[in-house]
């Protein structure tokens, strides 16, 4: 069972981490990436989210719900009163609920902003390619398949 003290440190450091590098590789896509790195971006964003609204909705849960187990652990563990054990695990779930929503914006985020901002970089990219072929076609440009043939 998941225990209000112990068990916030490693997950968190690990969601934290994630998103550390989630935030660099976003980073690096947005300023020097091609579009297959935008939409790699968005996926590991996506799976990050997922994952941190799993993690944190499974915790919410244990931390609600098996009041008994985690606060008679805590008092094993510590020489803490039911009431300290109780007040740290309530704060626990408090910190995860907190979590939680902010990860569910960001899912918004995530679905309504970043999806939107690939599609456009890719469109601008199809009207650019549609515009070398019409250019080709009038025998003012290159072939714009040219470099795939090569």
């Amino acid at each position: 069972m998941p225990h209000a003290e112990t068990d916030l440190a490693i997950p968190w450091a690990i969601v934290c981490l994630l998103l550390l590098a989630t935030g660099l590789y976003g980073f690096w896509a947005t300023t020097k990436g091609s579009t297959w790195h935008h939409r790699q971006f968005v996926s590991t964003s996506w799976g990050f989210l997922l994952m941190f609204l799993c993690w944190g909705i499974v915790y919410i849960a244990v931390e609600e719900h098996h009041v008994l187990k985690v606060n008679s652990g805590c008092m094993e563990r510590t020489s803490w009163t039911w009431d300290k054990c109780d007040q740290r695990r309530k704060t626990a779930s408090l910190i995860a609920i907190i979590l939680v929503s902010v990860g569910m914006v960001l899912g918004f985020y995530f679905t309504l902003i970043l999806n939107r901002w690939v599609a456009s970089i890719e469109w601008a990219e199809h009207l650019e390619e549609e515009k070398r072929l019409v250019e080709w076609r009038s025998g003012k440009g290159e072939n714009p398949h040219a470099h795939n043939m090569a």
